[in-house]
C-alpha cells in the first residue's frame, strides 16, 4: 500500500457474519515505506485488530480508544502476546506487558523488530514522514471454513504518528492502491499457479477512496512426484471487484473502504501425480513401434505382390 501509513492500516480475520475468527496462529509484520517505496526503520510486529467494517464505523475511527480487555472475543480484538502466552487470544495491552511475557518464556524482549504495542519506538527511530506507505507480510493458520481477510482502517490509531493537515478527511479519502507481491494457501509445488502474485490495482479518484474485493475459491490439492513425499497444499481461483466510494456520500454506503479477500474451500480435493517412465519402458515402446511398422510394410508388400499376379 504505497499511500496508506502503517499507523492507520490494520488487518482482521472475520467470518461470514463479520465476527472475529478466534484461535488463529498469526505472524503479521508491517514495514513503513518512504514516498520512493523504500523501507524505513525496523519492521513492526502487529496482530489482528478491529478494522472499520462499515461506513458508520469508519466515521468513528480515531475516536475509539484501544480496548481494555484481558482476552479477545468475537467482537473485540486486543494486542497479541505473540505466542508469549499459551492461549493465542490472551492480551498484552502495553509495551511492558508484552516484553514481560517474552522474558518469562526466556525469549529476547528486544528482538530485531518492534512490537506493535511499542510503535512509538519506530517513530522515534525514524520520525513520521509525509506520504508514507506500508508493506504487510503475514502468515495465518486457519481452519478450513469460509472467512474474510480485511485490511483497512484500524478502529483505534494514534493521530500524532501521522504528518497530515486534517486527519479525518485524509482517512476518508485514502488511496488504497496496492500490489500483491505474493499470496499462497500452503506450500509450493511444481506447476502451482499463484493467480494474484504481482497483481497491482489502482482506481483512485479525488475526494474518494476504494473498496477492493477478491472472492477466492480454494481447492485442496495433494501433489506427489515419482513416489516421493506427498505435498498437501491448495490452489485457488479468484474474481475481482472494485468500488469507488465518495467520502462526502459515504454515509449512504453499506461497505467500508479497504481490501477484502473472501475465501471458501471447495468440497472436493484434487490429487496431482507426476511420474517418469523407466528407460526400459521407452525401449519396449520403441520396439513395439518398429515391430508395428515392419508388420504394416509386410502387409503392403504382400498386397502389392497379389495385385501384380
Amino acid at each position: 500500500f504505497p499511500y496508506v501509513p502503517c499507523g492507520i492500516l490494520s488487518m482482521n480475520l472475520v467470518d461470514p457474519k463479520k465476527m472475529n475468527v478466534l484461535h488463529v496462529a498469526q505472524d503479521i509484520y508491517k514495514t513503513r515505506l518512504s514516498p520512493s517505496q523504500q523501507p524505513m526503520g525496523r519492521r513492526i510486529r502487529d496482530s489482528l485488530a478491529n478494522v472499520a467494517q462499515t461506513s458508520a464505523e469508519l466515521m468513528e475511527v480515531g475516536r475509539a480508544s484501544f480496548p481494555k480487555t484481558a482476552h479477545a472475543t468475537a467482537r473485540i480484538r486486543c494486542p497479541s502476546c505473540f505466542h508469549g502466552h499459551i492461549d493465542e487470544e490472551d492480551c498484552c495491552a502495553s509495551c511492558s506487558e508484552v516484553r514481560t511475557s517474552f522474558r518469562e518464556r526466556g525469549w529476547r524482549d528486544k528482538p530485531d523488530y518492534i512490537f506493535g504495542q511499542c510503535i512509538e519506538e519506530a517513530f522515534q527511530e525514524v520520525s513520521p514522514q509525509p506520504q508514507e506507505g506500508c508493506r504487510f507480510e503475514g502468515a495465518l493458520h486457519v481452519k478450513k471454513v469460509p472467512g474474510t481477510i480485511h485490511i483497512g482502517v484500524g478502529r483505534a490509531y494514534r493521530d500524532e504518528l501521522h504528518v497530515v493537515d486534517h486527519i479525518d478527511s485524509f482517512v476518508a479519502s485514502l488511496d488504497f492502491t496496492h500490489t500483491i507481491e505474493g499470496l499462497a494457501f500452503g506450500p509450493d509445488f511444481p506447476g502451482l499457479v499463484k493467480v494474484l502474485n504481482g497483481r497491482t490495482k489502482s482506481n483512485h479518484l479525488a475526494l474518494s477512496s476504494e473498496h477492493f474485493q477478491y472472492d477466492m475459491h480454494i481447492i485442496p490439492t495433494r501433489f506427489q512426484e515419482d513416489g516421493g513425499e506427498e505435498i498437501a497444499s491448495h490452489q485457488y481461483s479468484v474474481t475481482e471487484h472494485v468500488k469507488s466510494i465518495d467520502y462526502r456520500q459515504r454515509h449512504h454506503e453499506l461497505v467500508a473502504i479497504g481490501l477484502w479477500a473472501n475465501y471458501d474451500f471447495t468440497p472436493f480435493e484434487v490429487k496431482v501425480t507426476r511420474s517418469r517412465k523407466p528407460f526400459f519402458h521407452f525401449v519396449t515402446e520403441c520396439c513395439a513401434i518398429l515391430g508395428g511398422i515392419f508388420t504394416f510394410t509386410g502387409m503392403l508388400d504382400n498386397f502389392a505382390y497379389q495385385l501384380s499376379k
